[in-house]
């Protein structure tokens, strides 16, 4: 009886199985909730996650491995589609207690002579901050990479430099002011 019970949940949809991946972002600070939401109402799925680089979790959802995955930015290939989730912004930061960090807006030579806290290479936020840099002539003096927003945003707080990080990532930290919002021109 029990198996033909939990036969007649599977077919009906009652149980089933959800396999999520994310990008570091996504899935620290915009999916947590969700999950959490979902698992209340639908207590029997067997909901796996899992965050990683974008490649990897693109590559996992094109080989069946994962259903779907919510990222940073766009697909790295065309095989997959995309639609958007939410939107978010890039904000400059520094330390709060970093009055250099905080005061005023910044021309591109003071800009330069910071020094950069940035993301991991493959991440979508440190592709966007490259591009910003190089569409505004800005060639860091100093630069630290660090591998996750967290990272990121302590490395911040420490005073070891400014950065670029996504809002989602900061918006606690700045109501709190332990980071500050750092003023750039363009």
């Amino acid at each position: 009886d029990r198996a033909r019970e939990r036969m007649h949940e599977v077919t009906s949809g009652a149980v089933g199985r959800i396999r999520i991946g994310a990008t570091a972002t996504p899935g620290l600070y915009l999916l947590p909730d969700l999950l959490a939401r979902y698992r209340a109402k639908h207590r029997t799925f067997d909901l796996e996650f899992q965050i990683g680089a974008v490649d990897e979790i693109a590559e996992r959802v094109a080989r069946n491995d994962l259903d779907m995955a919510v990222i940073a930015g766009l697909p790295p290939t065309a095989e997959l589609r995309a639609r958007p989730l939410c939107r978010d912004r890039l904000v400059a930061v520094g330390a709060a207690a970093d009055p250099t960090a905080v005061n005023g807006p910044r021309g591109r030579l003071d800009v330069a002579r910071q020094c950069w806290i940035l993301r991991e290479p493959a991440s979508a936020t440190r592709r966007a901050v490259d591009g910003w840099l190089h569409r505004h002539r800005i060639v860091p003096a100093r630069t630290m990479t660090f591998d996750g927003p967290d990272a990121v945003k302590r490395a911040v707080m420490a005073g070891l430099g400014i950065s670029m990080v996504s809002k989602l990532t900061v918006a606690e930290e700045l109501k709190a002011r332990h980071l500050a919002s750092v003023k750039l021109r363009g």
